[in-house]
């Protein structure tokens, strides 16, 4: 141990430019906790943590880097990812020509690692590139600092520039035992203000080797953990400390045995703190049972929102392609049967286009995952990140991509591949775009399969037929112009689209009374499709049955806000409005539609008929679950996110409506309506 009388205190700052606000600075919690047991370090420096948003400027983030640190920090580090490389470069950039030349700045992370070729230059000597886990680095990092004449090639796993040449140092091995790492949580270097979204870890390493995926750095790798008891204390500490949201880091959550107890004590902390208020995670890819287990606990115990199903892709092919095909999509179908026989919301990821997927595989493998039951998807674009399998295939695969729009990071999003020329994948998204709004957020839902059961129309017709009568809508304004400034938008700037949360505003709030117009003039144009329908029940007229289903649709389509007016005025074909309540109607019609749903769904399944005529039907349609307040303070994109989350959440909000048994003072037929 060395004197410490002969060490003048130095100070590190570790910088966290996170795409949300209240995320707990993780990495550099870690790196100050392992580099802190090492008593010479602990008493010959200052190691501070930084958070700041993607929002801040560079300049606004030196300016804040600048009071933290002082005039003469020995050392900066940064965690870099795809979303705030650009800013860090930034950063950088300015802080190099303000602080003095011996402050030594380290980057970590997944954008950085092994990228030293591509990020630092031969002049920039004192910026060092950090190629796996952080923390023994750091530690050495920082002792070595503290020497007379450092020597940077002492330090493991780094990569840097002397006297022009590049070098890199041996790769330390993983840390096996992650309780080796002394608890941030549990020292309590993590200010409250960083503590609204816990990030924890239970394990590290993925035993998968997705070709687009690069989690953590340890794809394809051992897990190793942190002990159970480890966790049980800091579960506790979240809970003590009013943390609402915990965001489990975890390739695989559930993958081991003491993942259901984790669960358990989530539940047992929110009992007896009221925090957390909500667990997210990735769910284990080939364990049924247990993820069953851990989402029905969560769920029960009202600390999961909604469970995510990271299907990706149906194609063989291109399952193959990502090193994807070890993964059994059975397991995926029994989750999604499963939670919904449990009342468990999810939604399933989608990644569009990966390779080897077609434009016709990925719209038959989304209608064939709305038959098996989806609740709503996300269906993301492909991140072509640096250190994945994917790299370097570009040619071979027809990868072509686009740069991001976000100035703050570095993301190209592939708009293009062998199989997907661009127009596909355009087509592609509205596709999807179309689901979303007709299925996932109930908008259509009821119409939709009922139009799929009977043979008239597939639920990729239907979305196709869909997305053709928006298009040809150009210069209606509404729903449509919203339609069309988004395919537009994409065309020319190929950014990232948020238009479909504000579809789903227009259609869910801001004139449905428009969007029911959209939707019978849309059925009216298709009639004679429609209509026909091998498979319809005895009894019942096929248009009359149609038009019924639309009308529950359109008493049934839920509701965001509650504060957005209930319509009395709404014009129904077969459907009677007998009231209107505070946030419910009270109707009748002539069929039950759940119930004859299920019995064509049935008969095309068993092939057994089950004769169901027409049946004079009661409802209440109650829309008071879980809404919102629309707040007039937030930014219309505000409001075009909460809605594109409450579509990808709808699990949580329906089903709204329920039969009744018919009251002897409701009429004993229906009222044709215009």
């Amino acid at each position: 141990m060395m004197d410490t009388a002969m060490v003048r205190r130095q100070q590190a700052l570790l910088v966290h430019i996170n795409a949300m606000k209240g995320i707990t600075p993780l990495v550099g919690g870690y790196l100050k906790a392992y580099a802190f047991k090492d008593e010479d370090i602990q008493s010959s420096w200052q190691i501070e943590l930084l958070s700041v948003t993607i929002e801040r400027s560079v300049d606004e983030i030196v300016a804040e880097v600048l009071e933290r640190c002082g005039p003469a920090p020995s050392a900066i580090g940064f965690s870099t990812y795809v979303w705030n490389i650009k800013l860090v470069q930034g950063a950088l950039e300015k802080l190099r020509s303000i602080l003095p030349k011996e402050t030594v700045y380290i980057l970590g992370g997944v954008e950085a690692m092994n990228r030293a070729e591509e990020l630092i230059t031969p002049d920039d000597e004192n910026i060092l590139i950090c190629n796996g886990e952080g923390e023994i680095t750091f530690c050495e990092l920082l002792n070595e600092i503290n020497k007379d004449s450092p020597d940077f090639t002492r330090v493991g796993g780094i990569s840097f520039y002397q006297n022009g040449e590049l070098v890199h140092t041996p790769d330390h091995k993983r840390i096996k035992s992650l309780d080796e790492i002394p608890s941030p949580f549990l020292a309590g270097y993590f200010e409250p203000q960083d503590m609204a979204i816990a990030l924890l870890e239970t394990n590290r390493g993925c035993p998968y080797q997705c070709s687009y995926c690069f989690w953590g750095g340890a794809v394809g790798q051992k897990i190793n953990r942190i002990s159970k008891t480890r966790i049980e204390q800091e579960i506790e500490y979240l809970g003590q400390n009013n943390c609402r949201s915990v965001l489990l880091c975890d390739a695989n959550f559930g993958i081991f045995p003491n993942d259901v107890e984790h669960a358990k004590q989530f539940v047992a902390a929110k009992k007896k703190y009221g925090f957390p208020m909500r667990v997210r995670y990735s769910s284990a890819k080939n364990n049924l049972e247990r993820s069953l287990e851990i989402a029905s606990i969560l769920a029960e115990g009202d600390v999961l929102t909604c469970q995510p199903i990271s299907l990706q892709t149906l194609s063989p092919v291109a399952l193959k392609k990502a090193n994807r095909d070890n993964i059994d999509l059975q397991t995926y179908f029994g989750l999604q049967k499963r939670t919904n026989e449990l009342g468990i919301s999810s939604f399933i990821e989608i990644i569009w286009p990966l390779p080897g997927e077609t434009l016709a595989s990925f719209k038959d493998g989304l209608a064939q995952l709305c038959r098996r039951g989806a609740q709503a998807f996300a269906v993301y674009p492909l991140l072509w990140l640096n250190n994945v399998g994917f790299q370097g295939q570009e040619q071979a695969l027809g990868v072509q991509t686009w740069k991001d729009a976000d100035e703050s990071g570095s993301g190209r999003n592939v708009i293009a591949t062998k199989e997907v020329p661009f127009d596909d994948y355009l087509d592609g998204l509205m596709y999807a775009a179309a689901l979303q709004v007709l299925h996932d957020a109930r908008t259509f839902d009821h119409t939709l399969r009922l139009l799929d059961a009977l043979g008239s129309a597939s639920i990729r017709s239907v979305c196709d037929l869909f997305v053709t009568f928006i298009d040809a809508k150009q210069g209606v304004g509404g729903f449509a112009a919203l339609w069309e400034e988004g395919r537009d938008r994409f065309r020319e700037t190929r950014s990232n689209i948020t238009w479909p949360g504000s579809l789903v505003f227009h259609a869910l709030h801001e004139d449905r009374a428009g969007f029911d117009s959209l939707l019978r003039e849309f059925v009216s144009e298709n009639r004679a499709l429609f209509s026909f329908a091998p498979d319809a029940p005895d009894g019942i007229a096929v248009s009359r049955l149609i038009d019924t289903t639309l009308d529950f649709d359109l008493l049934a389509r839920p509701y965001v806000y509650n504060n957005t007016p209930m319509r009395s005025d709404m014009t129904l074909k077969h459907m009677i409005v007998k009231n209107v309540g505070k946030r419910a109607y009270d109707a009748q019609g002539p069929i039950d539609i759940e119930a004859i749903l299920q019995s064509i769904q049935n008969q095309n399944a068993t092939g057994q008929t089950e004769p169901l005529g027409e049946s004079n039907t009661a409802y209440r349609f109650d829309h008071s679950i879980n809404q919102g307040f629309l707040m007039a303070s937030k930014s219309r994109e505000d409001h075009f996110d909460e809605c594109r989350l409450f579509a990808t959440e709808i699990g949580n909000f329906s089903q709204t409506w329920q039969t009744a048994e018919t009251s002897n003072s409701l009429p004993t037929h229906e009222t044709e309506r215009a």
